[in-house]
């Protein structure tokens, strides 16, 4: 909210923001109180696409096929829908709050009119075939903003302009949470997204079996 609230208050900068047709309703409600400029997509197709190529999905549902020509068209129109409203909104920079958002990225034109940023928060499962892809997606793009060590080493890997690279760790302000602390207890803090496949609640139910020492 901090963040918005500074964005909406600066005048020099005109902020149009993308989100998800199956939103955050707190973010869209946040960006709404603070008057930002919010539009709804579906990427469905190409989100997916994104989440594969950096192996975080596999191809083996049914649904994924049985809807894969639907969802592709769907996207396809979106893709023309969004440059249409990127053309009228002349921005000089495009962020993309995903590395998962690659392949949508890829097929926006810049024309040298504006600049392309992807966040890249996902770690890429270890493939050949999937870093092939992907290295040939990053020529489209013009900047990387890595997370931590790992992701920047990555996309480093890929023998891209190191100087369009950078990694900002994600913040957390631990004050609060150390003030928190009472004797005989202990924090855990987790700045990620809470995916049960991260197995963050199997670490949390297996503490019951450690035993721990007072110091």
């Amino acid at each position: 909210k901090e963040i918005i609230n500074r964005i909406s208050k600066n005048k020099n900068y005109d902020v149009l923001v993308f989100i998800p047709s199956n939103h955050n309703d707190e973010l869209y409600n946040t960006l709404s109180q603070y008057n930002i400029k919010i539009k709804i997509f579906s990427n469905r197709f190409f989100f997916q696409l994104g989440k594969f190529l950096i192996g975080w999905l596999k191809l083996k549902s049914f649904y994924f096929f049985s809807y894969l020509i639907y969802d592709t068209l769907l996207s396809l129109r979106e893709i023309r829908n969004v440059n249409k409203l990127i053309s009228d909104f002349n921005p000089d920079i495009i962020h993309f709050n995903s590395s998962t958002f690659l392949p949508f990225a890829f097929l926006i034109p810049s024309n040298g009119n504006f600049k392309k940023i992807i966040h890249v928060r996902e770690s890429i499962v270890s493939n050949n075939f999937r870093k092939k892809i992907i290295k040939i997606l990053c020529k489209k793009i013009d900047s990387f903003i890595c997370i931590s060590d790992s992701e920047y080493n990555q996309y480093v890997s890929f023998n891209l302009f190191r100087k369009n690279i950078f990694q900002i760790n994600n913040p957390i302000n631990s004050l609060p949470i150390i003030k928190k602390n009472r004797i005989n207890q202990f924090t855990i803090s987790c700045f990620s997204g809470h995916d049960e496949k991260k197995g963050g609640l199997l670490f949390i139910k297996s503490l019951r079996y450690l035993k721990f020492k007072n110091n």
